[in-house]
């Protein structure tokens, strides 16, 4: 695959560079190992993506303690996708409880509240609470610039689906089968292998 090829180059590349220099390039790095392990996610192959995933985070807690109002959002960020991730790997369960933000910026805030709307969508088992969960994750995609939409489609995506197969009325599932159809097209006809094992985990198909 062309795009993990390049993520592993560029991994390589940021790796050497902060063992060099680290004050100055390990959030570069760890901002790599998570891009590696979004393509590998993708790729399926979720044991490799739990650990570059868990191995950002130890840098994004490290470069958090030391100065949090510049990498709290990071560290949060890391440690949501770690978790999914590790629940891909079949390694934990799904987790719903994260940090509390005290330093980011409203923007960063809405898509922190967003994710974990996600998370507490799929962990959930009761139709209430998925219903809630739902709610509170399309009120923040209400909010959300078009930059932070486009990064955080596949959620979006996901979220429709659940939201469909439970039969919850949702503006998120306005015209989803063409935004997915789009996003397919978008990737060649592929779409992320772990996006689809999230569908399944959760009854319902992307196809």
């Amino acid at each position: 695959d062309e795009a993990e090829a390049k993520a592993r180059q560029a991994l390589e590349i940021r790796e050497k560079l902060a063992r060099a220099k680290p004050e100055r390039f390990e959030p570069d790095w760890a901002m790599s190992l998570c891009n590696y392990a979004n393509r590998l996610g993708a790729q399926g192959r979720s044991d490799e993506a739990e650990a570059k995933a868990r191995q950002a985070l130890e840098i994004y807690e490290k470069l958090a303690r030391a100065k949090p109002a510049r990498f709290e959002y990071d560290f949060i960020s890391s440690k949501m996708f770690a978790a999914q991730c590790g629940w891909l790997a079949d390694k934990q369960p799904l987790a719903t409880e994260y940090p509390i933000a005290h330093h980011s910026t409203p923007r960063q805030q809405r898509m922190l509240d967003y994710r974990r709307g996600f998370f507490a969508a799929f962990a959930a088992n009761e139709p209430t609470r998925i219903r809630e969960a739902i709610g509170k994750a399309e009120g923040c995609w209400a909010a959300m610039d078009a930059s932070q939409r486009r990064s955080a489609e596949g959620y979006g995506l996901l979220l429709a689906g659940l939201a469909e197969s439970q039969q919850i009325v949702s503006s998120l599932t306005s015209n989803w089968r063409e935004d997915l159809a789009r996003f397919r097209t978008q990737r060649k006809g592929r779409l992320p292998l772990w996006m689809q094992e999230v569908a399944r985990r959760a009854g319902f198909s992307l196809r």
